[in-house]
């Protein structure tokens, strides 16, 4: 969460705003009638594609709940605790999927199953933390998520005035101490973008500037008393995002510009939307998407809960890579598919599978890394790993290698204390082949 101080005329001290809240609150009440406006008829606004140099950014495919590795990518057939999901093969020879996932099957060739992930975090707050951050919730430190760090050290890939940090879905790890600018900007609901982005109808950008300078005059009285550092991060929040309203980059959150048979091919759901708003965004330079995708915590039912999960990360991943390879982009985005942990091999008495971080997996694809491959290996079961061991910041550090980052970087922490961008974190070199 940003911080950001003082509310006029309500008396308060401080309000902590995500940076989408503030959007939709820091023109102040006398303009909020502003904030539900289409963007002016007929203005041209087309989002400019292929005329930047290309420079690598990520997509991260967020599964939130820990999905199971042998419901998707380490499938084990004929093992007692196997499920009942049938194993398909895919376009590499030796390389199975379940059932469910038939179309990323046929996109085998661009994939890397990591089949050898373990972490020791098993709860999913500390988890999410731990994966999004590369380091484990300990003391007061609140340490950035990956995003925020890409976006402070990708400055390099232009985007115009969008934000380098679009979260799709819900915000699952924020900016920690690093600048606002980093701050996730968070998209609910991909085929109705928030309103409070685009600029009333009828409306000049000179007449919402005299409005805001109302606004920022009254404001600056009450902020007067307060930290200028809080004073000045406002400051600049509140032209960033009048930049961003008055972007002809903006065209980029409009879907229905797409053509409808692959908006159906990405799936009518807030997931495969989502990846289709993250293509429209790395394509117009932003380093750095996440998409969300929940309900993977199957403590029961987990079978007939998994199977329209599948089908819906079929469809938007399967489609994602397709669509970033047919326009000359897969080698410039990497593409992450993770989750916080996995999912116990035994099946419980509740036909489902708990918390498990012995053996679990990840999958990356595309900036120039080879596909159809496995990296890491587990037992028959399924309940160990047994060749190649990969770590959270082991996988987070290869991520930062690939995108031009040196993951062993170090910044200063409020407290003035040296922190690496990955902890302990050692590079994956079979992996950048």
């Amino acid at each position: 969460m940003d911080r950001i101080v003082g509310c006029t005329g309500c008396g308060s001290t401080e309000h902590a705003l995500s940076r989408r809240t503030f959007l939709g609150m820091s023109l102040g009440t006398t303009l909020s009638w502003l904030l539900h406006s289409p963007l002016r008829a007929g203005e041209d606004v087309t989002v400019a594609v292929g005329r930047k140099t290309r420079k690598k950014s990520c997509i991260l495919l967020w599964m939130d709940g820990g999905p199971s590795h042998l419901e998707t990518f380490d499938p084990k057939p004929g093992t007692s605790d196997g499920g009942p999901y049938k194993t398909i093969p895919s376009t590499v020879p030796g390389l199975g999927f379940v059932e469910h996932l038939p179309r990323l099957a046929q996109q085998a060739k661009h994939l890397t199953l990591v089949r050898s992930m373990t972490t020791r975090e098993l709860e999913h707050g500390r988890a999410r933390y731990y994966f999004h951050s590369g380091y484990k919730r300990e003391g007061s430190t609140d340490h950035p998520g990956f995003g925020s760090l890409v976006a402070r050290n990708r400055r390099d890939l232009d985007c115009g005035h969008l934000p380098k940090n679009v979260v799709v879905g819900y915000e699952v790890h924020g900016r920690g101490f690093l600048g606002p600018e980093t701050a996730p900007f968070v998209v609910p609901d991909p085929s109705n973008p928030p309103p409070e982005l685009f600029w009333p109808e009828g409306m000049s950008s000179d007449g919402v500037r005299n409005r805001v300078q109302v606004y920022q005059d009254l404001d600056r009285e009450f902020l007067e008393f307060r930290d200028p550092q809080m004073q000045e991060e406002q400051d600049k929040v509140r032209a960033e995002t009048l930049d961003m309203m008055a972007s002809r980059e903006l065209r980029a959150f409009r879907l229905e510009e797409e053509p409808a048979p692959l908006r159906d091919q990405y799936g009518r759901n807030g997931f495969g939307q989502g990846c289709l708003l993250a293509r429209r965004l790395v394509e117009t330079g932003v380093p750095f998407v996440e998409v969300v995708l929940g309900g993977w915590d199957g403590h029961r039912g987990l079978h007939d809960g998994y199977s329209g999960l599948l089908r819906t990360l079929d469809a938007g991943f399967s489609t994602l890579l397709e669509d970033l390879k047919g326009r000359g982009l897969l080698q410039d985005v990497l593409v992450v598919w993770a989750g916080e942990f996995g999912r116990t091999p035994e099946i419980n008495k509740d036909n489902g599978r708990d918390h498990y971080g012995e053996a679990f997996c990840s999958v990356i694809a595309g900036a120039g890394l080879s596909g159809g491959r496995t990296y890491g290996k587990t037992c028959p079961a399924g309940a160990n790993v047994i060749a190649d061991p990969v770590t959270v910041p082991d996988l987070l550090a290869t991520a930062c290698t690939v995108l031009g980052i040196d993951p062993h970087e170090e910044y200063l922490s409020p407290d003035g204390r040296p922190i690496k961008i990955v902890d302990k974190g050692k590079v994956i070199r079979k992996l950048l082949a």
